[in-house]
């Protein structure tokens, strides 16, 4: 009768682990723009950004905001600011997207990016929620 093999221990099964984790990962050198795929160790991005969209969508949102700074204006709207901060926010991401999808390779581009994409929804909401209570009074 064989005896029984013996069950890894637990070091053996973290290197075997670590070991297998760092195979997968391979250091990727960058191509033009810096692109490297997905699953590169080098990769800051979890997307792949699309330089032609992201300028589209930071046109959009800076013309959006010179309207509604135009408006502003004309209708001397005090709490508008708000409005304005989060469409300014909005923008600002679209063109540190814009401007990383050509320069993949520096971090600051997608934290910053990152950062305001989730931070100017509040700016807007926080908007809508002076507009409405400005005028109830």
């Amino acid at each position: 009768m064989a005896s029984p093999t013996p069950s890894p221990t637990l070091a053996e099964s973290v290197t075997s682990t670590i070991a297998s984790a760092t195979e997968t990962c391979t250091t990727a050198t960058p191509g033009k723009y810096g692109h490297v795929p997905l699953d590169a160790c080098n990769s800051y991005y979890n997307f792949d950004p699309n330089f032609g969209a992201n300028m589209a969508f930071a046109i959009l949102v800076g013309l959006s905001t010179l309207v509604h700074l135009i408006q502003t204006i004309i209708y001397k709207k005090a709490y508008h600011w708000v409005l304005l901060m989060g469409c300014t926010w909005e923008c600002a991401a679209f063109i540190l997207r814009t401007i990383g999808a050509h320069d993949q390779q520096k971090m600051i581009y997608p934290i910053m990016g990152t950062l305001l994409i989730l931070l100017a929804p509040l700016c807007n909401v926080d908007a809508l929620v002076y507009s409405c209570f400005r005028h109830r009074n």
